[in-house]
């Protein structure tokens, strides 16, 4: 450095303390909460200020994750499936070759598949595949168990390496597939044998937290997908050739055995369409109806995936497909023919923030318009979503919790049952008509069988064809058939009357039927409630 370092003799073992600051932004956003109650045609702006009490300009940039009304099946289901697989190292590989699985069902080609691009990982073995949607990096894991270095690997969508890695290695034999979650802005990975739970990895530092979730699975899975909606996760492999969901705090809430080796799982909130690549021969991908018990919708391939050649797979945010193909060590763009995939990137229709990023500068404020539309909502109830604040500056910002409700034309603020029409009808269970929800029209049998199999099953659940069963319901004209047959054979009713076998339709549903009712969709087949005591009600005599 020459003579523009002086040299200073400072006496050994001493503490010495240097006082300094340097400029940084601070940001703070409030409020942190908005709501808005509107009818149709009406419109409300409301404001968030951003306020930067730092030294340095901030720059940052709103997105709007929205909470789907759609949710999992309710009831935890805890037997595991069974491995098809006989432990061993075979249920550990990295490839589904010479395990004599059984062949994959056939399905209805798609137009889909079509290769945008594909480039060079430079890895051993490219395997768990993953994709940031707010960093728009792609993420590809290099297993060890296949001569890799069990790190996970960070690219530009066009291939450049970033050389940012992560130690991928939690205890287990090997890390598969990757999903993201947008809401917190981390990756997951699968996490081969040892515990086989999902890992959390922050791609922003890049490592891992030490934040796991586990599932009770008993063997090893491989594909992982996230639902940001419904904050649940879809796990499956080619061990068990079974879809598992699971929420955040590990609860089982669906499984079904989709006869596929599972090798990569992406999910699709706007269609609920999952996505599957497997590992077989021939290596196709097929696309899964999660709202019609993951009935499979059709299958395509893609050029260069010859047999046994799939591992991870993901979305991005225009709705193309991240596959890794452990073959050739490519990593592959191609076509889903899908969209939506990223529904928190736009914002909803009911909810403009202007401006949607910018700029604040040091010690400096900015007003963002909230603008909302109740015309923007394709329909009436209560929408919840977060607006979250991605931001250069070192501290957090608070998320901005948003509840919307619109209004059904009869009923007005203060009804007793304002929060809970709204709810229902917001999600998707009760709709209304033509605007109105009509609170004081009675509810009949054939009405009540449609909302509680809603209710209980989620709102995109569809009850198996009608066969005939009661005397006074005709399969093909009598409303909701469907929905009473399929209550009658979930064994929620008995019916009206026997001899000959009846429902009553028509009939009002008194409040002490609905107490039955309710229970048995809401507890275990043969749920018996303890015995009446007491005097609780005055005009129910436990007698």
């Amino acid at each position: 450095y020459g003579n523009d370092v002086k040299q200073a003799i400072l006496p050994p073992n001493t503490t010495y303390q240097i006082d300094f600051s340097l400029p940084t932004g601070w940001l703070t956003l409030n409020p942190t909460s908005l709501y808005s109650r509107l009818y149709r045609t009406e419109e409300e702006h409301q404001n968030l200020n951003l306020n930067n009490q730092g030294g340095l300009a901030v720059n940052y940039q709103f997105l709007i994750t929205v909470q789907n009304p759609s949710w999992a099946h309710l009831a935890p289901q805890f037997q595991a499936p069974q491995p098809l697989v006989p432990e061993g190292p075979a249920q550990l590989a990295t490839d589904a070759r010479g395990l004599n699985l059984p062949a994959p069902r056939p399905a209805a080609p798609m137009a889909a598949g079509a290769v945008i691009q594909s480039w060079a990982t430079g890895l051993t073995l490219p395997w768990g595949t993953g994709f940031d949607q707010i960093g728009d990096r792609v993420w590809a894991s290099n297993p060890a168990a296949g001569g890799g270095d069990d790190k996970d690997h960070e690219y530009e969508p066009n291939g450049t390496k970033t050389m940012r890695t992560v130690n991928a290695t939690f205890g287990g034999s090997w890390a598969a597939d990757l999903a993201f979650d947008p809401l917190n802005n981390k990756l997951w990975q699968v996490n081969v044998g040892g515990d086989n739970c999902i890992y959390e990895i922050d791609p922003t530092v890049p490592a891992a937290t030490g934040q796991k979730i586990c599932y009770g699975a008993t063997t090893s899975e491989r594909g992982l997908a996230y639902d940001p909606m419904t904050d649940t996760f879809f796990v499956g492999g080619w061990n068990t050739q079974t879809i598992r969901r699971f929420d955040r705090s590990g609860t089982v809430v669906a499984s079904k055995n989709v006869g596929l080796g599972i090798s990569g799982l992406a999910y699709n909130p706007a269609t609920d369409h999952l996505f599957v690549m497997t590992n077989a021969a021939p290596n196709l991908v097929y696309v899964l109806d999660v709202g019609n018990d993951f009935n499979v919708l059709g299958s395509f391939g893609i050029a260069g995936f010859g047999d046994y050649s799939g591992a991870g797979l993901e979305f991005d945010c225009s709705g193309a497909l991240w596959a890794a193909n452990q073959t050739d060590g490519k990593m592959y763009q191609v076509e889903s023919g899908e969209t939506g995939t990223c529904p928190w990137a736009g914002g909803p229709p009911w909810l403009q923030l202007t401006p949607t990023s910018g700029s604040v500068g040091p010690y400096s404020s900015s007003l963002v318009d909230a603008h909302f539309i109740a015309d923007g909502a394709d329909r009436w109830g209560t929408y919840q979503a977060k607006i979250m604040t991605m931001h250069d500056s070192a501290t957090p910002v608070p998320d901005v919790n948003v509840c919307f409700i619109k209004a059904f034309d009869d009923v007005p603020v203060g009804h007793w049952a304002d929060k809970f029409i709204h709810a229902v009808a917001g999600a998707r269970i009760a709709p209304g008509v033509g605007g109105n929800f009509r609170p004081e029209d009675p509810m009949t049998r054939g009405n009540m069988a449609r909302w509680l199999l809603l209710g209980r099953y989620g709102n995109t659940y569809s009850p198996p064809v009608c066969q005939p069963i009661f005397a006074d319901v005709d399969c093909d004209t009598t409303p909701n058939a469907d929905w009473i047959v399929d209550l009658y054979n979930k064994g929620i009713t008995a019916g009206c009357g026997t001899n000959p076998l009846r429902f009553c339709p028509d009939q009002i549903v008194t409040r002490r039927q609905m107490a039955i009712f309710l229970l048995k969709a809401k507890e275990p087949a043969g749920y018996t409630p303890p015995a009446c005591t007491g005097t609780m009600f005055g005009d129910v005599d436990c007698s």
